[in-house]
């Protein structure tokens, strides 16, 4: 939800209450993605280490640290920022995927993930919603970020709480 928030917002945000050009703010937004293209590795990581919570644990708190630290941080370190966004979620992304096997035995994985896809269907419906009413209440580009760092925050607990094998 906090991912799919910033690629939603994050132009608006950049542009409206930032003051950034359109193309640098269009281009912040989307450097997560780019970013991501790396998320083969982050799977390749994880299945060496053979451990998907350290991942997911360490992602969510990067990801949590960057939503908190965007609102107070200066233009030049925006690319800093939204490429360590993009990092994270390459290696957040493949330790999630790979959990619903490890939970429930070998042979319930499409059960797994058909909760797994469906849960993700639900976060990218409700996601932008949340930032987006958090930026409507308050014209505020801090809540939108601390809305989103809720969501990774609620990710790392998640994590934590989990039982997986």
């Amino acid at each position: 939800m906090g991912v799919i928030g910033y690629t939603t917002w994050g132009k608006t945000i950049f542009t409206e209450f930032m003051g950034l050009p359109l193309t640098f703010s269009d281009f912040l937004a989307s450097l997560l993605m780019l970013v991501a293209l790396i998320t083969p590795l982050g799977g390749f990581v994880s299945d060496r280490a053979e451990r998907r919570r350290p991942f997911i644990l360490i992602s969510s708190l990067l990801m949590l640290g960057i939503f908190l630290v965007f609102p107070f941080s200066n233009q030049a370190s925006y690319l800093l920022l939204a490429s360590i966004l993009g990092l994270s979620a390459s290696f957040l992304t493949p330790a999630l995927f790979a959990l619903p096997e490890e939970i429930l035995g070998v042979g319930k994985g499409g059960l797994g993930f058909a909760v797994l896809n469906t849960c993700l269907n639900i976060g990218v419906a409700l996601g932008p919603m949340f930032v987006g009413y958090a930026l409507d209440l308050t014209r505020s580009s801090m809540l939108a970020f601390l809305t989103m760092a809720v969501f990774m925050f609620a990710t790392f607990i998640l994590a934590l709480v989990i039982k997986s094998r």
